[in-house]
């Protein structure tokens, strides 16, 4: 039996709370009769196993007895005679004191060091039998945990061995700020190593770090914690610039910066979070004081921070660039050069940043302008219009400095202003130019600019069938290798599969091997396959090669694990197919080729091929595939030139089935409804309307949900659901929102799919706009791979594709991650007419947080136009609608638009036609961020393609008061 078993025995005669608490557990044959550990070892066999809702005993006297036992072994609380004075008054303290008198005694005593290691003694002797021993939360003695709190504190302060001591912080309930002023006594270097240990990138370092500035003024004797100052600088936001700065002059005076700092700060200004990037500014513009510890490599790296970083980051970093140039480091001709390439970002902040530190320069030293204001003027073919009008200001300011070929590189520049800025500039400059345009002097009226893009190429034939069993081997290794697959080659392939399994099976087997080798090692689970490889076509090629047998039940797992996938039904569509091939592969059946195979580079089949391949299944007697001959009727081409007549003739189920699927206009197209989706509606009380978000979008909801816990968690409260929460959602599930959102849904057209099979009907089954919970949307993202894959399914109809996917689309503008926006170019270009789900895509895909997909989206929008496919009233109302609802930022917009702006002005004059007067404010509202961008974008349109009609709510904009660039900008427009 254990001590505490033997300990227990006591009260067994007793009649007491203890006494029937001794006598129950004694008992229970599964109590425990170990060494001892921790009353959890005794607590869990007062509950009923596994869980128990009902109590065998009550758990109180346990928790009483067990205080008793403990504190019997601790022993009586004595103070050790060795102590005298000030130590003998702290013992005192951590015994009976409270914990605020601990800790200003511990910051005021000075002990000597055999008194410290007695108290010390003491103290770890407590800590490790309380520790051991807690009662955890269900610890009810205050006076006892007062007292091992004390211990921890005095452990914490005077342990010899900082990361021993950084050990007792967590135990401590002191806030970083109590533990800093609590050990702040001890000497620099013990400071150092309990900042190391603690971690740079703690709130503890960072509080040790603002305590520095009154601390002694001895740099040589504080070194090793400047240098732990310094080494938090590159983790830690928010640092105090003026001791950032005394810090780094004093490291470096001492020539004591930690080796590779300088590198640190300059990769933090590439890696790192904006504010830690500006804690790297700091020390850097600091450092440009001791050159000496510059390499030119060094000033390299920040300069390429501005040309090619972050915004963010590349305009703090324009700071570093002014403290080299004025220390030396960088010559005019350097700095020249470096805002030549800077000015071409098309970021406004960055620009202006550059702007701005020219113009100090040339305030500084007017001498200068004749190197500077040719650079200068390269801001003259920047998009922002107040980049280019600062600069304008800033060379009409110099001008008169100029010499005669500057002066001629910036008259060339002045080329690229907008016509009404051009004509200032020629009249601030004093420039020989065009005369200023008088309009009673033009008797005709301007035709409007029409873009000129290229149309689209007719849809050809596909490449002839694969026949040799080396080529099929080496087009299926691409296939399964390739980032995204494209449908014709992966439809080339699986043709050749069937067409060589039946001609030539040992030599296809044979030329397979080293293509399945690679894969066939790795983890059969569907999921984790398609990361690496398409899995069906993995599996129909095993089946071929007669290595294994592909799972034939991956596709019904599938409908029942994501039953609520928008695209759900196309994965289901190609693993039909597939695994009916498969199937009838691995039964022995011969199938000469497959009918679904398209024809055509649209990926559509041509009725008059469809009708051959039915000719020549019934000439070899082979029996037609049901998946097969369903995709093929999904992917029979328009042709009205074909009549029916002759499938009729043909005699078979299918002929009769390819007659009437003709004569009713092949797959119908289903109607469509758009749908907003806000996650709640503002109450018309101004007073009720205070506490809710602030907008629709996902950061402004998030913001309030921390304010409305922050002030539950005030209150010491769980409290119900705030009012602007999703309606039914509980306390445990209220923060689990949706941002604003439009989504389309379709209506469904079962009727016109009777005799498909059951995965090809779920096809025209209809579609709820707000369906758009899917499995597999953030990650696996399913679209990564196989969204081509999805649109082969019903090829001339984007729209119903795009209509169950739009929540791929989305996600890139509503939650800044990867969005399938990188697939509309494919979405564009795909056959038959683009209808509201693509223009919806289109415009979720212009708002997208990552570059690549925004300029996707152009792409996508120069298609659709070239394909005269392209809606501008369509696409710019449901812009203004995302705008209006914060699911899309205007300044993303614009950017996308621009892009798209150089190669047809024309088009994206009439979408911001359409979009400027539902987003512009009305009366004297005020302006969403990044509207100007958007309105200097019409500017440049309006002067590139003129002969447009004016944009309703411009007037109104160009009368307010202000010069505001929103203001500024209307005006530029309307004098046009």
């Amino acid at each position: 039996m254990n001590d505490f078993n033997t300990w227990l025995a006591q009260f067994a005669d007793e009649d007491s709370a203890a006494g029937e608490f001794v006598r129950q557990v004694s008992a229970m044959p599964d109590w425990p009769d170990g060494p001892d550990t921790s009353h959890r070892d005794y607590v869990r066999f007062t509950f009923r196993p596994p869980w128990g809702s009902e109590l065998r005993t009550s758990t109180e006297p346990l928790q009483s007895l067990w205080t008793r036992y403990i504190s019997e072994r601790v022993g009586p609380v004595a103070v050790p005679s060795e102590l005298l004075g000030a130590a003998r008054t702290l013992a005192v303290a951590l015994e009976r004191g409270s914990s605020d008198e601990v800790r200003k005694l511990c910051r005021e005593t000075r002990l000597e060091p055999d008194q410290r290691d007695l108290l010390l003694s003491r103290a770890l002797q407590v800590h490790r039998v309380w520790e051991s021993h807690t009662l955890g939360r269900h610890e009810t003695d205050k006076d006892r945990l007062g007292r091992i709190a004390r211990m921890r504190m005095f452990a914490m302060a005077w342990h010899p061995d900082p990361g021993q001591a950084v050990g007792f912080v967590q135990y401590s309930g002191l806030d970083d700020d109590a533990v800093v002023d609590m050990v702040e006594f001890r000497d620099p270097s013990w400071l150092a190593g309990f900042g190391h240990a603690a971690g740079l990138s703690s709130g503890l370092v960072k509080q040790f770090c603002h305590r520095l500035e009154h601390l002694a003024p001895t740099e040589a004797e504080f070194s090793p914690l400047l240098e732990i100052w310094a080494g938090a600088s590159t983790h830690v936001p928010g640092m105090n610039k003026k001791l950032l700065s005394r810090t780094v002059t004093a490291l470096a005076r001492l020539d004591r910066l930690p080796a590779g700092q300088v590198k640190r700060w300059t990769r933090a200004l590439h890696e790192e979070h904006t504010a830690v990037a500006a804690n790297a500014v700091t020390a850097l513009t600091t450092l440009a004081g001791e050159p000496s510890h510059l390499t030119g490599e060094q000033v390299a790296d920040v300069l390429r921070v501005v040309t090619d970083g972050p915004s963010g980051k590349a305009t703090v970093a324009v700071a570093c660039v002014a403290a080299f140039w004025d220390a030396g480091l960088l010559s005019d001709q350097q700095v020249t050069e470096w805002a030549g390439h800077v000015l071409f970002r098309p970021e406004r902040t960055v620009a202006n940043a550059v702007v701005r530190l020219l113009g100090q320069a040339l305030r500084a030293d007017p001498s200068r302008a004749d190197a500077l204001l040719p650079a200068l003027a390269g801001a003259f073919a920047h998009p922002a219009a107040d980049t280019q009008e600062k600069a304008l200001a800033l060379i009409a300011e110099h001008h008169e400095r100029l010499g005669e070929e500057a002066r001629a590189r910036v008259a060339r520049a002045t080329g690229q202003l907008p016509a009404p800025v051009r004509r200032q500039a020629i009249a601030l400059l004093e420039l020989p130019g065009e005369e200023p345009d008088r309009p009673e002097e033009h008797s005709e009226v301007a035709l409007p600019h029409v873009d000129l893009l290229p149309e689209p190429a007719p849809a050809g034939p596909v490449e002839p069938p694969l026949r040799d069993a080396q080529e099929v081997a080496v087009e299926l290794g691409a296939v399964l290798s390739a980032r995204i697959p494209q449908p014709l080659a992966v439809e080339r392939v699986l043709d050749g599969l069937v067409r060589l399994a039946l001609s030539d099976r040992p030599a296809l087997a044979e030329a397979l091997q080293p293509v399945l080798r690679p894969y066939e090692n790795r983890q059969r689970d569907e999921g984790h396959l398609r990361e690496v490889v398409l899995v069906e076509v993995f599996l129909l090629a095993l089946a071929v090669a007669g290595r294994a047998a592909p799972d034939l039940h991956i596709g019904s797992d599938r409908d029942q694990w994501h039953k609520e996938c928008g695209h759900r039904v196309f994965d289901s569509v190609i693993t039909a197919r597939l695994v009916e091939v498969a199937q009838r592969i691995e039964a022995g059946e011969a199938l000469p080729f497959l009918l679904a195979t398209p024809t055509l580079s649209t990926g559509e089949i041509e009725p008059r091929v469809l009708l051959e391949r039915l000719h020549e299944y019934r000439r070899r007697g082979v029996r037609v595939g049901a998946a097969d001959f369903d995709q093929a009727l999904f992917r029979l081409r328009p042709d009205p030139g074909i009549p029916h007549t002759p499938a009729e003739e043909l005699g078979t189920p299918e002929g009769h089935r390819l007659a009437r699927w003709m004569a009713d206009g092949l797959f119908p197209a289903p109607p469509s409804e758009q749908a907003v989706i806000l996650p709640f509606t503002y109450p018309d009380d101004p007073g009720a309307a205070s506490g809710y978000p602030t907008g629709w979008n996902l950061k402004a909801l998030e913001r309030a949900a921390e304010e409305y816990v922050t002030e539950l968690r005030r209150q010491g409260t769980v409290g119900p659901p705030p009012p602007w929460a999703p309606p039914g959602a509980g306390p445990g599930t209220w923060w689990e929102f949706e941002p604003g959102l439009i989504r389309i849904g379709a209506a469904g057209v079962m009727g016109r799919l009777d005799g498909f099979s059951p995965a090809f009907r779920a096809v025209g089954e209809a579609y709820r706009a707000r369906q758009n919970h899917c499995a597999w949307a953030f990650e696996l993202q399913a679209w990564r791979r196989t969204f081509p894959l999805w649109l082969a399914v019903v090829p001339g109809h984007p729209d119903v594709v795009v209509t169950r996917t739009l929540t791929s689309f989305a996600e890139g503008a509503e939650r800044d991650r990867s969005s399938a926006a990188v697939h509309l170019p494919a979405v564009a270009e795909a056959a038959g007419p683009a209808g509201p789900a693509v223009h919806l895509a289109l415009a979720y895909g212009m708002g997208a947080a990552k570059m690549a997909e925004r300029t996707a989206a152009a792409d996508a929008l120069l298609c659709l136009s070239g394909r005269s496919e392209l809606d501008t009233g369509r696409l710019g109302g449901m812009l203004a609608e995302l705008i209006n609802i914060d699911a899309l930022k205007p300044k993303r917009v614009a950017q996308t638009l621009r892009s798209a702006a150089s190669v047809a002005p024309a088009g994206v004059h009439a979408v911001l036609a359409a979009a400027l007067p539902l987003v512009l404010p009305q009366d004297a509202g005020p302006a969403r961020a990044g509207l100007a961008e958007l309105l200097a974008l019409a500017v440049d349109c309006a002067e590139a393609a003129p002969g447009r009609p004016p944009i309703t709510g411009v007037p109104a904009i160009a009368a307010r008061g202000g010069t505001s660039l929103l203001v500024r900008t209307a005006r530029r427009l309307l004098n046009m």
